[in-house]
C-alpha cells in the first residue's frame, strides 16, 4: 500500500490547496498536522501546537539528498477556536451572538513576509450553524473577540486582495467544512494576497533617513538573498560530499528552489498603512491623553504646500494647539483662519472635561489675535511687566529740555514732554527695566 504522506499521493494535504505552499513544505506539514485515520485517508492530529518547524537537514546523508529539508520554511497555524478552546460569536445581528463552530482547515496557505525569509500561514473555517456563514479565524471580525494575550500571538497583518460573493456548495470556495455547511448558501469572505510579519513593519514605525520604505526593502532582499544563498551552499556541500563518497554512481540531484521575489516599497507602505489602521484606537488614545496648563494656537502654510495630488489645494492652513512642553494636543486643516477655530477650543475643553482634568489656563497665539487692538493690548501687557527708571528718566528730561531750548522750543514741562511730538518721545521707550 502507497504511502498517503508521499507528495505525489492523492491524500497528501487534503485539507490544504498545494498550489499555495511551497513544494518542500508538502511531506513535513502532512506528517505534523495530519495521521491516517480508520478509513486510510488522513484526519488532523488532536494535539496541535501554534508554531511548527520543518526538521533539519541530516548530518551524514546515506542516499541523495533533497532540497525539501534545506528549503522548508516553518508553519504558523492559527486555529484559536481549537487550540485555546475561545467562545467566539458570530456578529449578525439576526443571529444574536450564536457561537461559532469548527469547520477545519482553509484550504488556502498565505505567504508571509519575515525578516529574512518567508513563513506559512495556515487558518481554521468558522461556521455559524444559524445563518451558516464562514469566517476565516484570522479575519478582523474573530480576531477583535480575542483577548489581549491570544490576540498578540497573531503577528501578521493581511492584505486584502478583493472580496467575492459565492452561492454555491461550500466545499466550491475553497473551505474545507463539515457535513452540515454542504447545503445551498451564500457565503462571503476576502482573498487575501500577501501578508507581512510584524516584525517588518515595526522597522518602519520609527521614520527616519534611515528607514524609508525603498531603504527598508533593499535591507530585506539582502537578508533574503544571504540566507538563500546559505541555504543554496549546505545543500551543494552535502550534493558533493554525497558523490564523493559513491563514486560508482552518478546520482542526480534536484535543483534548488528558487529565491522568492519580494514585493515592492509600495506593498510596504499599504502594509504600514494597515498596521496604523489596526492600531487607530491606541493612537487616538495616546494622542487625546496630552494635556496642557498653557496651550498656545498657531497656524502655518508649510504644511499645506506639502499636499500633492487630489488633496492639492484643499487647504491653506494647518492649526495646531500645543502645550507649555512642546507637545501637540489636536491640528485642523482649514481653509483660512477664522471663526470656525472656536469649535476646535471648545472640543479641547470637552476633552479636558471628559478626562477629568483641570482645564487650561490660558489659550493664546503669537500673532493676529487681536487685528486693529493688538498694538494697545501689547502696550497695556508692556504696561504690567516693565517699569520706568526714574534716574534714566529724570536725566533724559533735564537733556532734552536744554536741547530743545536751543533749537529753540519754548520751555515744556515734564508732562508736555512725555506727551510726545518731539524727538524724546522715541528714546524713553528704551530706558525700561524689568
Amino acid at each position: 500500500m502507497q504511502n498517503p504522506f508521499q507528495p505525489g499521493h492523492s491524500a497528501a494535504l487534503p485539507l490544504l490547496c498545494p498550489k499555495t505552499m511551497p513544494q518542500q513544505d508538502h511531506k513535513w506539514v502532512s506528517l505534523a498536522l495530519f495521521r491516517v485515520g480508520s478509513g486510510g485517508k488522513l484526519e488532523l492530529r488532536d494535539q496541535l501546537e501554534l508554531w511548527y518547524y520543518p526538521p533539519q537537514p541530516s548530518l551524514v546523508y546515506h542516499q541523495a539528498p533533497t532540497p525539501c529539508r534545506f528549503f522548508a520554511q516553518s508553519l504558523l497555524l492559527w486555529m484559536p477556536y481549537r487550540l485555546w478552546k475561545v467562545r467566539l460569536l458570530c456578529l449578525k445581528p439576526a443571529c444574536n451572538g450564536h457561537p461559532l463552530a469548527s469547520g477545519g482547515l482553509h484550504r488556502r496557505v498565505c505567504q508571509v513576509l519575515d525578516i529574512d525569509r518567508y513563513y506559512n500561514l495556515v487558518t481554521e473555517t468558522l461556521i455559524c450553524t444559524k445563518c451558516r456563514t464562514s469566517h476565516l479565524s484570522w479575519s478582523q471580525a474573530i480576531l477583535q473577540q480575542l483577548d489581549l494575550e491570544h490576540r498578540s500571538e497573531f503577528r501578521v497583518i493581511l492584505t486584502r486582495r478583493y472580496m467575492t460573493k459565492i452561492h454555491k456548495y461550500a466545499l466550491t470556495t475553497h473551505i474545507y467544512t463539515s457535513k452540515c455547511s454542504l447545503e445551498k448558501e451564500r457565503i462571503f469572505f476576502f482573498l487575501f494576497k500577501d501578508a507581512c510579519d510584524i516584525r517588518v513593519i515595526r522597522l518602519l514605525r520609527e521614520r527616519g533617513p534611515g528607514n524609508s520604505p525603498s531603504r527598508i526593502i533593499l535591507q530585506l532582499k539582502e537578508n533574503h538573498s544571504e540566507e538563500w544563498l546559505q541555504r543554496v551552499a549546505r545543500y551543494t556541500a552535502q550534493c558533493e560530499a554525497f558523490m564523493d563518497a559513491s563514486r560508482l554512481l552518478q546520482p542526480h540531484f534536484q535543483e534548488p528552489p528558487v529565491s522568492a521575489v519580494l514585493p515592492s516599497y509600495k506593498w510596504l507602505l499599504v502594509v504600514y498603512s494597515q498596521d496604523i489602521l489596526n492600531r487607530l484606537e491606541d493612537i487616538k488614545a495616546k494622542i487625546t491623553s496630552v494635556s496642557g496648563c498653557i496651550l498656545k494656537m498657531d497656524s502655518t502654510k508649510t504644511i499645506t504646500k506639502k499636499l500633492s495630488g487630489t488633496a492639492k489645494g484643499t487647504a491653506r492652513w494647518l492649526t495646531s494647539v500645543g502645550n507649555e512642553m512642546g507637545q501637540v494636543l489636536i491640528s485642523v486643516l482649514t481653509a483660512s483662519e477664522g471663526p470656525a477655530l472656536d469649535l476646535m477650543a471648545a472640543g479641547l475643553m470637552d476633552r479636558y472635561q471628559s478626562a477629568g482634568v483641570d482645564p487650561s489656563v490660558a489659550l493664546y497665539v503669537d500673532n493676529g489675535c487681536c487685528k486693529e487692538l493688538y498694538p494697545t493690548f501689547m502696550a497695556r501687557m508692556s504696561a504690567c511687566i516693565f517699569e520706568w527708571d526714574a534716574t534714566d528718566v529724570a536725566e533724559l528730561r533735564r537733556a532734552k529740555k536744554a536741547q530743545l531750548l536751543q533749537e529753540g522750543w519754548p520751555a515744556l514741562s515734564d508732562q508736555e514732554l512725555d506727551k510726545g511730538g518731539h524727538p524724546s518721545n522715541s528714546l524713553i521707550s528704551f530706558l525700561r527695566s524689568s
